[in-house]
């Protein structure tokens, strides 16, 4: 079997990992596996060692609309040569600007497609503020949508990478997808390589909290900033680990309510930088709603933290509520303080939890993965 990754953009961010991990857990499975994809990254938070990239010269414009013309026929000539005389291939497929491409090649060649469901296409009928707060051109939003009602009839196999997800797209497109999941090369990492805490006292001379995401509205590090101003404990920091976006608007908002000294922001650190923060951290807050799952919550919990997150979303099939971790009701600050202040107050409680997290994101691991998307495609 060969297996073609199709991705119009690579950014350092959950989506690009997931595609990346899964890449080389199917060739660990020794299925030969390539990444197809405009060649727009520079430095990751990961490792990339042991993956097949192909890199394409298509036109690179301010209009990432404009971008997927040029983007379509490249990716699918790179295809048609990847697949030369192969009869057993699958063009995966993880964003509605990839299915042109894959389409072109499933009428050229006998191909099947999958199609990967992230974040959903509809998705101002879930969260309005949430999604139109970076998709300020809504019409062209719209516009995006009626293509990917037309180009996904061509698809063979449908996935989603949480029950959320799936439920969503059965809800509102009448699509049945199964569900995957996912961990990340991290959770990989610290769970088969059993990453120890180290202490480095230079950065962490005070119980500190953290919370890990794009500087993007939809995480809502506003929640978790309105929160720990109205948190009593005076002996805590708390490090916001982003990137892809400003994060100039959360810092204002720490200085104006007074939380300058206690909250540090991180645009961009290294792998382990990033372990040392995950297994030191007193607990981990994620406070973005509507998160299709949440691969920096596993990989906390992978790092033995106990997790605090709000309740909706795929992050509640990875956080089991009382057990290893706490669910906020949506947006409600009043009650993320309520379990920030239990953990800061009850160290049994945080041991507690702590092992339960380690235990529950070891059911996440990327061989089940693969298991789970080769019987779907032999079934």
């Amino acid at each position: 079997m060969l297996v073609v990754n199709l991705t119009f953009d690579f950014f350092p961010g959950g989506m690009e990992r997931w595609i990346i991990e899964f890449s080389k857990a199917l060739k660990k499975r020794k299925i030969d596996s390539y990444i197809v994809t405009p060649q727009k990254f520079n430095d990751f938070l990961l490792s990339t060692n042991g993956v097949d990239f192909v890199f394409l010269d298509c036109l690179i414009t301010d209009d990432g609309f404009l971008n997927l013309f040029p983007y379509s026929f490249e990716a699918s000539k790179k295809c048609l040569e990847l697949i030369r005389n192969e009869r057993d291939v699958i063009l995966v497929v993880h964003k509605f600007k990839d299915l042109p491409a894959a389409c072109l090649v499933k009428k050229m060649a006998n191909v099947k497609i999958a199609y990967v469901l992230h974040n959903p296409p509809f998705g101002w009928l879930i969260s309005p503020e949430g999604y139109r707060s970076y998709r300020m051109d809504f019409s062209r939003y719209v516009t995006e949508y009626n293509l990917w009602k037309k180009f996904i009839n061509y698809v063979d196999y449908f996935f989603s990478n949480s029950k959320w997800i799936s439920s969503l797209y059965k809800k509102f497109e009448g699509l049945h997808a199964v569900p995957l999941y996912a961990g990340s090369d991290h959770v990989e990492q610290i769970l088969l390589n059993n990453v120890q805490r180290k202490n480095d006292a230079s950065n962490l001379s005070k119980p500190f909290i953290l919370s890990v995401g794009s500087f993007e509205p939809r995480k809502r590090f506003d929640l978790l900033l309105k929160a720990l101003s109205e948190l009593k404990s005076e002996n805590y920091q708390c490090f916001i680990v982003g990137g892809r976006r400003n994060p100039t608007p959360y810092i204002e908002l720490s200085r104006k309510l007074g939380l300058e000294s206690k909250v540090k922001f991180f645009s961009k650190i290294d792998e382990p930088t990033l372990f040392n923060f995950y297994s030191n951290c007193y607990f981990y807050v994620h406070p973005a709603n509507h998160e299709h799952l949440g691969i920096a919550v596993l990989e906390a919990m992978a790092s033995k933290a106990p997790v605090i997150v709000q309740n909706n979303g795929g992050v509640i099939e990875l956080v089991k509520h009382e057990y290893n971790g706490f669910y906020f009701r949506d947006d409600d600050v009043k009650e993320l303080v309520e379990y920030m202040t239990l953990f800061f107050n009850d160290k049994k409680l945080r041991g507690k939890m702590a092992s339960n997290s380690k235990k529950q994101a070891s059911k996440f691991r990327w061989d089940h993965v693969v298991e789970t998307f080769l019987k779907t495609i032999y079934k």
